[in-house]
């Protein structure tokens, strides 16, 4: 099965840190995703698929990503 564009950018730009004690908030990931895109000549989904597909994913808003 061959792994999705938002799977290999969380794969790629993110790291989990429970202990962080902050987050990437909503603005913040997405711009970090569009960087990656744009770094990876990855065509960017628009930020409603973007969200739907992280809703799988994340917590957009209690994430624990760096």
């Amino acid at each position: 099965m061959a792994v999705s564009q938002f799977d290999q950018f969380l794969h790629d730009a993110t790291i989990c840190d429970p202990d962080a004690g902050s987050t990437l908030g909503r603005d913040r990931l997405y711009g970090l995703y569009i960087s990656w895109c744009t770094i990876t000549q990855t065509r960017p989904r628009r930020e409603r698929s973007f969200w739907a597909a992280m809703h799988r994913r994340v917590d957009p808003d209690q994430n624990s990503l760096r």
